[in-house]
């Protein structure tokens, strides 16, 4: 009977694709805590509620990771054995409240009480409840086994089970202190870290079980192009007084994740011309198959965007034209990426991002800030049209407009160095002393000798994120 059920459940085929996997463990969890609310009156805020969400991802990435590790089954067959399995979660609530007569919510064990508790089953702790363990223990049963049919060891399904009991009672411990479970900071704190641990668990899980694919992936992170991203998110926080580091960790979460759905797209779309000026990109070199790629692209929207939800109201509006112009960028029918000038895409992006930094610290915006915002503005569009210098090759062979394409390399190279010139110098317009006004002349001066000899643009977006640092150090008379 065990042995059916376990190659019935391993085989589900739906539960073969991790996109459908992701979007089940999200149903479920979602399920799960609104069967709280109805059994017990969680709490509908959004904060809370994401949070309790967010929770079910941890135990389900370490699950797989497990078993994996354990018993070298399919990768596939194991994801889809624990999205059944996990369906158990949903008996808790009903079975509490309907055989146990519990009426309130469950809460996180005292950290203190863990070793009592785990030697007593969690039976007397009043913030558990005997369906909730009784649901647990059942899962853990059932994973104890599956690796017992896998590998006929007794020793290995024991300590399966002992290994995921003693994960089971850390993760259900009040790991991080709070006042109060209301308090908005506390559960953008714990959303993170679960969603950390998370990205720990599959990580490692793919370390283990696909290298090259991990490697390739890190490896197309684009580190230069990000890093300006991520950290003009946090000038914009800087800007604005760093009020709550919570709120600042979850907007550069947010636009990492962005960054990273952006950078997927513009890999498909760009295939061709990759094949020619980046042949180490995963898609140019085979280490990932476009549907793979774009499931990872549509997990990456998903998670960077319910971040800003769980963060603030205005936060989520201005996530909303980032993604856009991600889109709108890479995407045929758009596809502005192959018109003349399609960098002003990149401005905006920055130019959102400084303000998505922003309005994770504050809730309204000044004259000064908007001025600043548009300097960003215009000197990330201007200093990206140098990018285009490396793709020059790839964009002339697939019919891209960019002025290396239209007016020839070493036009394209003179007309660079110019806009690059007035990116530099924008700052000065809010320069408040002689002091910073050679500050940027200078600065000025050494990207433009590094690009007309080396033509690194990693380097000169580090500089061009130093001279903004300065100015805004400068203005808030940090320095």
């Amino acid at each position: 009977m065990i042995k059916k059920f376990i190659e019935k459940a391993e085989n589900i085929k739906p539960f073969n694709d991790f996109l459908i996997v992701f979007l089940w463990i999200f149903l479920l969890s979602f399920i799960r805590t609104f069967e709280e609310y109805v059994f017990f009156n969680h709490s509908l805020i959004y904060s809370i509620f994401l949070h309790s969400q967010f929770f079910f991802f941890v135990p389900f990435t370490f699950s797989i990771a497990i078993l994996y590790y354990m018993t070298k089954a399919n990768v596939k067959k194991i994801m889809s054995f624990v999205s059944i399995c996990f369906i158990l979660i949903l008996l808790a609530p009903p079975l509490d409240y309907f055989f146990f007569g519990r009426t309130y919510g469950y809460k996180y064990v005292p950290i203190e009480k863990l070793p009592y508790n785990m030697f007593t089953l969690f039976i007397y702790e009043k913030n558990a409840g005997i369906g909730l363990v009784s649901g647990v223990i059942l899962i853990i049963a059932l994973f104890s086994l599956y690796v017992y049919h896998k590998t006929k060891s007794p020793a290995r399904g024991i300590a399966v089970f002992l290994m995921f009991y003693l994960f089971a009672a850390i993760i259900s411990s009040k790991l991080i202190y709070s006042k109060s479970t209301f308090d908005h900071e506390y559960n953008l704190i714990m959303i993170l870290f679960y969603l950390a641990l998370s990205s720990l668990a599959l990580l490692s899980f793919l370390y283990k079980s696909n290298k090259k694919l991990l490697a390739s992936l890190i490896k197309n992170f684009r580190f230069s192009t990000t890093f300006f991203s991520v950290f003009t998110t946090f000038l914009g926080a800087v800007y604005a007084g760093l009020a709550s580091i919570p709120f600042l960790l979850s907007a550069l979460s947010s636009i990492f994740l962005s960054w990273q759905f952006a950078v997927i797209l513009n890999d498909i779309y760009d295939k061709d011309i990759d094949k020619v000026s980046n042949k180490s990109r995963p898609l140019a070199t085979g280490s990932i198959s476009e549907q793979t790629y774009l499931r990872i692209a549509i997990i990456f929207f998903v998670i960077s965007t319910i971040l800003t939800i769980a963060t603030s109201k205005m936060m989520f509006l201005i996530f909303i034209p980032i993604h856009v112009l991600a889109i709108l960028y890479s995407v045929p029918p758009f596809r502005i990426r192959k018109h003349l000038f399609s960098e002003i895409v990149i401005g905006l992006g920055a130019f959102l991002a400084f303000l998505l930094g922003f309005f994770s610290q504050k809730s309204t915006l000044s004259t000064e800030t908007l001025l600043i915002s548009f300097i960003v503005l215009l000197g990330s569009f201007l200093a990206s049209i140098i990018k285009d210098i490396k793709d020059f090759k790839g964009d002339k062979k697939q019919r891209i407009k960019t002025i290396f394409t239209i007016y020839g390399f070493k036009r394209g190279k003179q007309m660079s160095t110019f806009f690059l010139i007035i990116a530099f110098l924008s700052p000065i317009f809010l320069a408040t002393s002689l002091t910073d006004t050679i500050f940027f002349i200078l600065i000025t001066l050494i990207a433009l000798i590094d690009f007309t000899k080396k033509e690194n643009v990693p380097r000169i977006i580090l500089y061009y994120l130093i001279s903004i640092t300065f100015l805004i150090l400068r203005i808030k008379l940090i320095i």
